[in-house]
């Protein structure tokens, strides 16, 4: 079945859904509750906005920007957005995470596609998304995308060849064990880490390779 209207980027999705009150508010949660959803734009390689304006954050990875307000476009956001788009329009299944949503109120979610593959997991291992740890994520799920990272930065698929070649791959770097970020090392948040939550890297494929996510205000992630 053909799940996109083409011309329009409007397309079906089948989410798992179950609105489970707290008191803390709604929370999605996994059951056999099926619905189908329009799916109003696809903004990146991790991001899925419905038509009741419910944004869809794909857990535990993060993709290169797209351009959006006064922002470039980082280096591979189509390449990872257009496989996304992809997968939306083969039927792709949404779980809502048990960890509900987050900071910005977007569900956070596993997508899986008819043949039982995990889209997260997917986009790492084909290197077109990077591991983005949480330490309220359940750890089996973060050590699952971290083993695909590792196999995608081995064999040089998507993004990892350019990224793994700039001049800042050779430079050191300053990782948060609390948070699980790593900085550049002249980063003002970085050097703000405790004493005891700091570890330092000799280079950024020992900090992807470690688990470590780059810190969004002094990112190494090129322009397009």
């Amino acid at each position: 079945m053909n799940f996109c209207r083409f011309g329009r980027m409007w397309c079906r999705i089948i989410a798992v859904l179950v609105v489970v009150m707290f008191w803390s508010g709604l929370v999605a949660a996994v059951a056999d509750d099926h619905r189908v959803a329009e799916v109003r734009w696809i903004p990146d390689g991790d991001t899925v906005i419905l038509e009741d304006d419910t944004t869809i954050r794909l857990q535990g990875i993060d993709t290169p920007e797209t351009r959006h307000d006064d922002q470039p476009e980082q280096y591979f956001a189509q390449e990872a957005r257009k496989a996304l788009q992809m997968y939306v329009e083969q039927g792709m299944r949404f779980v809502p995470s048990q960890e509900g949503k987050d900071r910005y109120g977007r569900v956070l979610a596993r997508g899986f596609l008819s043949d039982g593959r995990l889209v997260n997991e997917v986009l790492v291992r084909d290197g077109l998304a990077f591991f983005y740890p949480h330490p309220h994520q359940d750890p089996k799920f973060q050590d699952r995308l971290l083993r695909a990272q590792q196999e995608a930065m081995r064999a040089g698929r998507g993004f990892w060849p350019r990224i793994l070649d700039m001049p800042e791959a050779d430079e050191p770097y300053l990782g948060n064990t609390r948070s699980f970020r790593f900085h550049r090392l002249e980063c003002p948040f970085g050097l703000k880490t405790a004493q005891g939550n700091r570890r330092h890297f000799g280079s950024l494929y020992d900090a992807f390779d470690a688990g470590f996510a780059p810190c969004r205000r002094c990112t190494v992630w090129p322009e397009k």
